[in-house]
């Protein structure tokens, strides 16, 4: 059957499946099958190329999936909860580094804690880099127009993708933009967004998500959270021994 929520978390609490599906895929199916069936092409490559390139000259990548449009599309207020929670992860990284710094003075490789916002011969490195894909061209562009004081410091890149779902090279900036988020250190996605919780599962990382409360949390799983489990538990072979405490959460994750 077809559909657009990730269901293989029910599979892996089949008892007839259990056992063999935890043993192949662990904690982590939908990172190890989606890597393996689905692969960017060459189009798709050439797209994010230049993005993966800039991501390279960068101490922090932070991934920003902001979805404005549409029936799930996420309010003013929810947005500013992603931005916040941007400043937040990179505040919370550089700690860490100084403290890890202080106790090894040998820094990770490619990664020095003193690479700035400074050329070095012909290319510049940035301290944070944020990539965001958004489907508007505001919240693209918020940091670029240097109205945002809170966001000195940040260098932004986004693709200038046509915001468009019915032609080809809308859906050819999609994947590039999946694939771009998916390459990010951290990622912050909009909630009942398949977008954003595809490219987390594709890449096997614990997102953080903006919530309707006003805050941001990071899930306990890199998995897909929207399973759509109240619609599972409707089927004629659900048992309530399927209930674990993690698919139950998942029923109020996204807030």
């Amino acid at each position: 059957f077809y559909g657009t929520h990730w269901t293989g978390a029910t599979i892996q609490h089949n008892p007839y499946f259990r056992t063999a599906s935890c043993k192949l895929f662990g904690n982590d199916a939908f990172g190890i099958l989606s890597r393996a069936l689905l692969r960017p092409n060459a189009v798709v490559q050439r797209i994010a190329a230049p993005v993966l390139e800039e991501m390279s000259r960068a101490v922090l990548t932070i991934a920003l999936q902001i979805r404005r449009r549409d029936s799930y599309g996420i309010s003013a207020a929810m947005e500013e909860v992603m931005w916040r929670c941007a400043q937040q992860i990179r505040v919370l990284h550089f700690q860490r580094r100084t403290l890890g710094d202080r106790s090894n003075k040998a820094s990770t490789p490619g990664h020095s804690t003193g690479r700035n916002e400074s050329g070095l011969g012909n290319q510049t490195f940035y301290r944070t880099l944020l990539f965001i894909a958004a489907d508007n061209d505001r919240s693209r562009k918020r940091i670029e127009d240097g109205s945002s004081k809170e966001h000195t410091g940040l260098h932004a890149i986004y693709l200038s993708s046509p915001l468009t779902k019915t032609e080809l090279v809308g859906i050819q900036y999609a994947f590039a933009e999946m694939y771009l988020l998916s390459k990010a250190d951290e990622i912050i996605i909009s909630p009942y967004s398949s977008f954003g919780s595809f490219t987390h599962g594709w890449s096997s990382k614990v997102p953080w998500i903006a919530l309707r409360s006003g805050e941001g949390m990071q899930t306990t799983s890199s998995m897909p959270c929207d399973v759509y489990w109240f619609g599972v538990q409707r089927l004629s072979c659900f048992n309530a021994s399927m209930l674990s405490s993690e698919m139950v959460n998942m029923d109020s994750c996204y807030g």
